[in-house]
């Protein structure tokens, strides 16, 4: 899976509910564009293999049926409809929540701070090369945020941050949906240009965002 296709969508098959697969296909736009990820129902008249076609041509990525349970387990069942990745990147850069909360795009912040996709290195050798040197890293996932200042991301991430000598090195993973303790991309790595530009990539202020759309 990509690493930014982690925005997760489902979409179950249900008694009421839609039965075209445009009217899917432009909710999930919908949702996209206003950075929310919501279940979507199916209804029973639904053709599910062109739904699929549809989803695919339009580049999302599509699983057969929907796994149960969440909060530290499954629950073993399989429901019927879809499970849709789509690609996080496109949702807002920035937007206000209903409760007040600042909800940041985090690959837009990763962008606008400098962070460039590193792969000449694997994730594997920057946290060994870390270790080696005993480097002090930080370590963090945006699940923690919670209470923190009203400053969320869209999606969540497990990451490190290693500082070198003229640059410092992002090793992160996003969270697909689901559980936080598990569901997570490949490990990626991003290289900056310093340490406080990828401070700032991962823990963006509300102040800063004020000041900007002043």
């Amino acid at each position: 899976m990509n690493y930014k296709n982690t925005a997760e969508f489902k979409l179950y098959s249900t008694s009421k509910g839609f039965t075209k697969p445009e009217q899917v296909l432009n909710q999930i736009k919908l949702d996209l564009s206003k950075g929310i990820r919501t279940k979507i129902n199916l209804g029973p008249k639904m053709p599910m293999t062109k739904l699929k076609k549809l989803l695919q041509s339009a580049g999302f990525e599509v699983i057969n049926g929907i796994s149960g349970g969440c909060y530290g387990s499954r629950d073993g069942k399989h429901y019927d409809g879809f499970t849709v990745f789509a690609d996080a990147s496109l949702m807002p850069d920035h937007r206000i929540d209903d409760d007040g909360s600042q909800i940041f795009n985090i690959y837009t912040q990763i962008s606008n701070c400098g962070g460039t996709l590193y792969d000449e290195m694997d994730s594997h050798t920057a946290l060994e090369m870390a270790g080696l040197l005993s480097i002090d890293v930080i370590q963090d996932n945006t699940y923690n945020y919670e209470g923190m200042d009203n400053v969320y991301f869209n999606i969540d991430a497990d990451f490190t941050i290693i500082p070198c000598r003229e640059s410092a090195l992002l090793v992160i993973k996003f969270h697909c949906g689901g559980d936080i303790r598990g569901n997570y991309t490949n490990k990626v790595v991003f290289i900056f240009d310093s340490y406080d530009s990828a401070m700032s990539a991962m823990y963006p202020s509300a102040l800063e965002t004020e000041s900007e759309t002043a």
